[in-house]
Protein backbone atom coordinates (compact mmCIF):
# COMPACT_ATOMS: atom_id res chain seq x y z
CA UNK A 1 0.00 0.00 0.00
CA UNK A 2 1.52 3.05 -1.02
CA UNK A 3 -1.21 5.80 0.68
CA UNK A 4 0.16 9.38 0.49
CA UNK A 5 -2.06 10.67 3.56
CA UNK A 6 -4.11 13.66 2.74
CA UNK A 7 -4.09 17.25 5.07
CA UNK A 8 -7.90 16.62 6.21
CA UNK A 9 -9.12 13.74 8.12
CA UNK A 10 -11.17 10.87 5.99
CA UNK A 11 -14.94 10.58 7.39
CA UNK A 12 -15.52 6.56 7.63
CA UNK A 13 -18.60 6.12 8.75
CA UNK A 14 -18.96 2.70 10.88
CA UNK A 15 -21.19 -0.20 11.66
CA UNK A 16 -19.91 -2.93 10.06
CA UNK A 17 -16.37 -4.54 10.76
CA UNK A 18 -15.38 -3.20 7.67
CA UNK A 19 -15.18 -0.29 8.83
CA UNK A 20 -12.54 -0.89 11.67
CA UNK A 21 -10.29 -2.26 9.24
CA UNK A 22 -10.41 0.37 7.15
CA UNK A 23 -9.79 2.75 10.39
CA UNK A 24 -6.55 0.59 11.27
CA UNK A 25 -4.88 0.39 7.82
CA UNK A 26 -5.20 4.43 7.22
CA UNK A 27 -4.26 4.76 10.50
CA UNK A 28 -1.24 3.06 10.06
CA UNK A 29 -0.23 5.06 7.45
CA UNK A 30 -0.38 8.48 8.92
CA UNK A 31 -3.77 9.30 7.79
CA UNK A 32 -6.11 11.40 9.62
CA UNK A 33 -9.68 9.55 9.79
CA UNK A 34 -12.82 10.57 12.15
CA UNK A 35 -14.92 8.05 12.99
CA UNK A 36 -19.28 8.59 12.54
CA UNK A 37 -21.62 6.23 13.70
CA UNK A 38 -25.29 6.61 14.25
CA UNK A 39 -25.36 4.97 18.03
CA UNK A 40 -22.89 3.00 20.06
CA UNK A 41 -21.18 -0.01 18.35
CA UNK A 42 -21.61 -3.00 20.27
CA UNK A 43 -18.79 -4.87 18.92
CA UNK A 44 -16.58 -1.75 19.11
CA UNK A 45 -15.98 -1.77 15.05
CA UNK A 46 -14.82 0.64 15.49
CA UNK A 47 -16.10 3.34 18.28
CA UNK A 48 -16.21 7.37 17.18
CA UNK A 49 -18.77 9.84 17.99
CA UNK A 50 -22.36 8.93 17.84
CA UNK A 51 -23.95 11.39 14.74
CA UNK A 52 -27.65 11.60 14.76
CA UNK A 53 -27.02 13.47 11.47
CA UNK A 54 -23.58 11.92 9.69
CA UNK A 55 -24.70 14.09 6.37
CA UNK A 56 -24.99 17.14 8.71
CA UNK A 57 -21.19 16.18 9.56
CA UNK A 58 -20.16 15.94 6.12
CA UNK A 59 -21.31 19.31 4.95
CA UNK A 60 -19.83 21.05 7.97
CA UNK A 61 -16.38 19.19 8.19
CA UNK A 62 -13.48 20.17 6.45
CA UNK A 63 -12.48 16.21 4.83
CA UNK A 64 -10.48 14.49 2.19
CA UNK A 65 -13.07 12.20 1.65
CA UNK A 66 -15.64 9.44 3.24
CA UNK A 67 -15.51 5.94 3.33
CA UNK A 68 -19.08 4.40 3.84
CA UNK A 69 -18.53 1.55 5.47
CA UNK A 70 -22.19 1.72 7.50
CA UNK A 71 -24.29 -1.32 7.82
CA UNK A 72 -25.95 -2.49 4.73
CA UNK A 73 -29.54 -1.44 5.39
CA UNK A 74 -29.16 1.93 6.43
CA UNK A 75 -29.90 2.53 2.66
CA UNK A 76 -31.08 6.19 3.65
CA UNK A 77 -28.57 7.65 5.57
CA UNK A 78 -25.79 6.14 2.57
CA UNK A 79 -28.67 8.44 0.38
CA UNK A 80 -28.00 11.26 2.49
CA UNK A 81 -24.34 11.40 2.88
CA UNK A 82 -23.37 10.96 -0.91
CA UNK A 83 -25.89 13.53 -1.86
CA UNK A 84 -23.91 16.18 0.82
CA UNK A 85 -20.47 14.51 -0.82
CA UNK A 86 -21.96 15.35 -4.45
CA UNK A 87 -22.65 19.00 -3.18
CA UNK A 88 -18.99 19.56 -1.90
CA UNK A 89 -17.46 17.14 -4.92
CA UNK A 90 -16.25 15.48 -2.18
CA UNK A 91 -15.03 11.75 -2.92
CA UNK A 92 -17.62 9.15 -1.56
CA UNK A 93 -17.07 5.68 -1.50
CA UNK A 94 -19.66 3.17 -0.32
CA UNK A 95 -18.32 -0.27 0.98
CA UNK A 96 -20.93 -3.13 0.93
CA UNK A 97 -19.70 -6.97 1.25
CA UNK A 98 -21.27 -9.21 -1.58
CA UNK A 99 -24.54 -10.46 -0.68
CA UNK A 100 -25.26 -14.30 0.19
CA UNK A 101 -26.62 -16.54 -2.66
CA UNK A 102 -28.38 -19.18 -2.13
CA UNK A 103 -26.25 -22.88 -2.45
CA UNK A 104 -27.40 -26.16 -3.07
CA UNK A 105 -30.17 -27.55 -0.44
CA UNK A 106 -31.34 -23.85 0.74
CA UNK A 107 -35.06 -23.00 0.83
CA UNK A 108 -35.02 -19.23 0.40
CA UNK A 109 -37.60 -16.93 0.06
CA UNK A 110 -36.56 -13.75 -1.17
CA UNK A 111 -38.27 -10.70 -0.21
CA UNK A 112 -38.46 -7.33 -0.08
CA UNK A 113 -38.87 -6.33 3.22
CA UNK A 114 -39.14 -8.12 6.84
CA UNK A 115 -43.13 -7.00 6.67
CA UNK A 116 -43.07 -8.77 3.26
CA UNK A 117 -41.46 -12.03 4.77
CA UNK A 118 -44.22 -11.64 7.61
CA UNK A 119 -46.93 -11.70 5.47
CA UNK A 120 -45.59 -14.91 3.62
CA UNK A 121 -45.10 -17.10 6.73
CA UNK A 122 -47.57 -19.82 6.89
CA UNK A 123 -50.18 -20.41 9.62
CA UNK A 124 -48.67 -21.40 13.22
CA UNK A 125 -44.98 -20.08 12.04
CA UNK A 126 -41.93 -20.09 14.68
CA UNK A 127 -39.54 -18.03 13.62
CA UNK A 128 -36.42 -16.97 14.38
CA UNK A 129 -35.42 -12.90 12.86
CA UNK A 130 -31.76 -11.41 13.01
CA UNK A 131 -33.08 -7.88 11.93
CA UNK A 132 -32.64 -5.53 14.69
CA UNK A 133 -34.40 -4.17 17.45
CA UNK A 134 -35.03 -1.34 15.17
CA UNK A 135 -37.23 -3.70 13.06
CA UNK A 136 -40.04 -4.38 16.01
CA UNK A 137 -42.99 -2.39 14.19
CA UNK A 138 -42.62 -4.52 10.83
CA UNK A 139 -44.02 -7.54 13.09
CA UNK A 140 -47.04 -5.46 13.83
CA UNK A 141 -49.36 -8.14 11.50
CA UNK A 142 -47.69 -11.10 12.68
CA UNK A 143 -50.47 -13.91 12.84
CA UNK A 144 -48.14 -16.82 13.54
CA UNK A 145 -46.91 -18.85 16.79
CA UNK A 146 -43.64 -16.78 17.87
CA UNK A 147 -41.09 -14.65 16.77
CA UNK A 148 -37.64 -14.80 18.25
CA UNK A 149 -36.03 -11.68 17.72
CA UNK A 150 -32.38 -12.26 18.61
CA UNK A 151 -30.61 -9.88 20.45
CA UNK A 152 -26.62 -10.05 21.30
CA UNK A 153 -26.98 -7.53 24.56
CA UNK A 154 -28.94 -7.86 27.35
CA UNK A 155 -32.18 -5.74 28.34
CA UNK A 156 -35.22 -5.50 30.28
CA UNK A 157 -37.07 -4.36 27.03
CA UNK A 158 -40.78 -5.54 27.13
CA UNK A 159 -41.55 -6.96 23.98
CA UNK A 160 -45.28 -5.03 22.96
CA UNK A 161 -47.04 -8.16 21.72
CA UNK A 162 -47.05 -11.63 23.32
CA UNK A 163 -46.07 -13.56 20.37
CA UNK A 164 -42.90 -11.91 20.53
CA UNK A 165 -39.68 -12.91 22.32
CA UNK A 166 -36.13 -11.76 22.56
CA UNK A 167 -33.61 -14.17 22.46
CA UNK A 168 -30.46 -13.50 23.76
CA UNK A 169 -27.10 -14.56 22.76
CA UNK A 170 -23.89 -13.58 22.24
CA UNK A 171 -21.68 -13.59 18.67
CA UNK A 172 -20.30 -15.68 17.17
CA UNK A 173 -22.08 -18.53 17.19
CA UNK A 174 -21.16 -21.90 15.72
CA UNK A 175 -23.22 -23.85 13.27
CA UNK A 176 -24.03 -26.94 15.86
CA UNK A 177 -24.86 -24.26 18.36
CA UNK A 178 -27.40 -22.63 16.04
CA UNK A 179 -28.96 -26.02 14.60
CA UNK A 180 -29.16 -27.08 18.68
CA UNK A 181 -30.91 -23.76 19.27
CA UNK A 182 -33.34 -24.09 16.38
CA UNK A 183 -34.32 -27.57 17.14
CA UNK A 184 -34.99 -26.56 21.18
CA UNK A 185 -37.39 -23.18 19.79
CA UNK A 186 -38.91 -25.56 17.93
CA UNK A 187 -38.52 -23.31 14.35
CA UNK A 188 -40.38 -23.52 11.49
CA UNK A 189 -38.35 -20.58 9.44
CA UNK A 190 -35.83 -17.77 9.93
CA UNK A 191 -36.11 -14.25 8.49
CA UNK A 192 -32.65 -12.68 7.68
CA UNK A 193 -31.77 -9.80 5.97
CA UNK A 194 -28.98 -10.29 3.23
CA UNK A 195 -25.64 -8.94 5.03
CA UNK A 196 -23.45 -11.01 3.52
CA UNK A 197 -20.25 -12.21 5.28
CA UNK A 198 -19.09 -14.95 6.78
CA UNK A 199 -19.17 -13.92 10.48
CA UNK A 200 -23.13 -14.39 10.47
CA UNK A 201 -23.38 -17.26 8.25
CA UNK A 202 -23.74 -20.25 10.47
CA UNK A 203 -27.37 -19.79 11.21
CA UNK A 204 -27.96 -20.28 6.79
CA UNK A 205 -25.53 -23.24 7.24
CA UNK A 206 -27.41 -24.51 10.46
CA UNK A 207 -31.20 -23.77 8.59
CA UNK A 208 -29.95 -25.86 5.15
CA UNK A 209 -28.67 -28.71 7.56
CA UNK A 210 -32.23 -28.52 9.15
CA UNK A 211 -34.24 -28.30 6.09
CA UNK A 212 -35.74 -24.72 7.01
CA UNK A 213 -37.27 -22.10 5.29
CA UNK A 214 -35.20 -18.83 5.17
CA UNK A 215 -37.14 -15.28 4.42
CA UNK A 216 -34.15 -13.51 2.81
CA UNK A 217 -34.34 -9.65 2.89
CA UNK A 218 -33.07 -8.17 -0.07
CA UNK A 219 -30.30 -5.88 0.89
CA UNK A 220 -31.68 -2.13 -0.95
CA UNK A 221 -29.81 -0.77 -3.51
CA UNK A 222 -26.88 1.79 -3.09
CA UNK A 223 -26.48 5.46 -3.44
CA UNK A 224 -26.96 5.71 -7.78
CA UNK A 225 -23.99 6.24 -9.67
CA UNK A 226 -21.45 5.89 -6.89
CA UNK A 227 -18.40 3.61 -6.42
CA UNK A 228 -18.64 0.56 -4.48
CA UNK A 229 -16.04 -1.14 -3.06
CA UNK A 230 -16.77 -5.11 -1.92
CA UNK A 231 -14.95 -4.59 1.44
CA UNK A 232 -12.35 -2.76 2.89
CA UNK A 233 -9.11 -3.90 0.84
CA UNK A 234 -11.48 -2.47 -2.27
CA UNK A 235 -11.92 0.47 -0.34
CA UNK A 236 -8.54 1.38 1.01
CA UNK A 237 -7.65 1.03 -2.84
CA UNK A 238 -10.04 3.41 -3.60
CA UNK A 239 -8.76 6.00 -1.18
CA UNK A 240 -4.82 5.16 -2.17
CA UNK A 241 -6.31 6.35 -5.77
CA UNK A 242 -8.54 9.42 -4.00
CA UNK A 243 -11.55 8.52 -5.46
CA UNK A 244 -10.24 8.80 -8.83
CA UNK A 245 -11.07 5.31 -10.03
CA UNK A 246 -13.85 2.66 -9.93
CA UNK A 247 -14.53 -0.90 -10.95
Amino acid sequence: MSITPAPDPVLVVAGTPEAAQIVRELRAVGQQVTVCQREPDRLARPEGQICEDVAAVVAGTPLAAVIDAGHGFEAGQSLRIAEACGRRSLPYVRVLRPCWTAQAGDIWHAVDSIAQAVQALPAGARVLANTGRASIPEFKRFAGDRVFLRQLEQHDIAPPWPFLTFQFGQAPFSVEDEMSLFKQLGLSGLICRNVGGAASASKLMAARALGLPVYMVRRPAPPPGVCVARGFADAVRWFEGLGRTCD
